[in-house]
């Protein structure tokens, strides 16, 4: 999927079980896609759910990372709005 925020609608679908089979496993590689497309939030869900092992095992190392690129694309973003 190429599409940064319909990855991200989807994983939040599949995470909450909005509308189709909760999915965990699902939602964290599609906050991670959405997350390399360039969305921060997505970003910041990947590390969420990575920190505490939501889908995913834990991986402290890996939620660190999904952060700081989360905070880099959310000052990106926000740079680009000035």
């Amino acid at each position: 999927m190429g599409d940064k925020l319909g990855c991200y609608a989807l994983a939040y679908a599949c995470q909450t079980g909005a509308g189709i089979a909760k999915d965990e496993a699902r939602a964290y590689e599609l906050y991670k896609n959405s997350c390399e497309l360039g969305l921060a939030k997505g970003c910041n869900e990947a590390g969420f759910m990575s920190e505490r092992g939501m889908g995913v095992n834990a991986d402290v190392k890996a939620a660190v990372t999904s952060t700081k690129k989360s905070v880099q694309d959310g000052a990106r973003d926000w740079l680009r709005k000035r």
